[in-house]
């Protein structure tokens, strides 16, 4: 039963989806090269704020339903795991920089240990929350001087219009042999497969492009950086099939959405896609 789940075909290389979150407006995610989807048509920076005007949007709110409270959960969970990565490529005195910090919680840690460590966030409603917990957020990386030792990118970059720019900015900001770490939702993976316009690691429009695994180790690659690691975040599956499920108004969602994420982590073994994945890069030198 299993093995026949793992052959769901991806719906199509044009998938017609929505925004579930905050307008319902039809949006269409083409293929602009192997592996890369874009989301059509383009929002402008200006207006995508409007998209982010909710308070179901966890990332930049602190909900209070019980779905609020499991993301809570395993929000703080994946705080350790953030932190106990980043701790195997740099110490306290080095430099840390979080872009797309959300409500700041990880750079409030890497302070707490030590670290000199700091943010970008453009969400007024994030950017308050970091207020709040007195961390030093830039608006943008334009206005960030110094370097960094490691950089780290959470689920932020598929939100850019200009992705490829943001990572050469990356590479002037970390220092010669730095590290640049990237989380980003695979369209590969078992869980988008099986709910094709409904899987909410689309995210349309917040989300302006979609990446599989090829395709962010290229785009990497060619803003100058290696891979050195790899690896599955298992928990993102269940979240984004539970709220996949919420997006078809299934009453049941929870128990089925939970389900479809188990699914989809034991096609991991299978497949070596997982519902999303992050990366561990390091900067190459040039050769003069």
């Amino acid at each position: 039963m299993i093995m026949s789940f793992l052959k769901v075909p991806r719906e199509t290389k044009e998938i017609v989806t929505r925004d579930y979150l905050v307008s319902n407006e039809e949006f269409v995610i083409k293929e602009v090269r192997k592996g890369l989807l874009k989301t059509t048509p383009e929002v402008s920076d200006k207006d995508i704020f409007n998209y982010y005007n909710s308070s179901e949007y966890l990332s930049h709110n602190k909900g209070s339903s019980l779905f609020s409270l499991a993301y809570s959960l395993a929000s703080k969970f994946m705080l350790k795991r953030k932190l106990n990565l980043i701790a195997k490529y740099i110490d306290s005195s080095k430099r840390f920089l979080d872009f797309g910090c959300g409500l700041g919680n990880l750079v409030l840690e890497m302070k707490c240990k030590g670290f000199e460590s700091c943010g970008v966030e453009n969400n007024s409603k994030a950017l308050s929350e970091c207020d709040k917990k007195n961390i030093n957020v830039y608006r943008d990386l334009n206005t960030i001087k110094s370097q960094f030792d490691l950089v780290s990118c959470w689920h932020s970059l598929e939100h850019l219009l200009d992705f490829k720019s943001t990572l050469f900015q990356f590479n002037k900001l970390i220092v010669n042999e730095g590290y640049l770490i990237i989380a980003v939702p695979n369209h590969d993976s078992f869980d988008s497969k099986y709910y094709g316009k409904y899987w909410a690691g689309y995210d349309v429009p917040r989300h302006r492009y979609h990446f599989n695994k090829k395709a962010i180790v290229l785009a990497a690659k060619n803003a100058g950086f290696e891979l050195l690691k790899s690896a599955p975040m298992f928990l993102d599956a269940f979240y984004v099939s539970i709220l996949s499920e919420k997006y078809k108004n299934n009453p049941l969602g929870f128990l089925k959405g939970f389900l479809i994420g188990l699914l989809s982590t034991i096609s991991y073994l299978f497949t070596n896609n997982a519902s999303s994945h992050y990366f561990v890069f390091q900067k190459q030198i040039s050769e003069l």
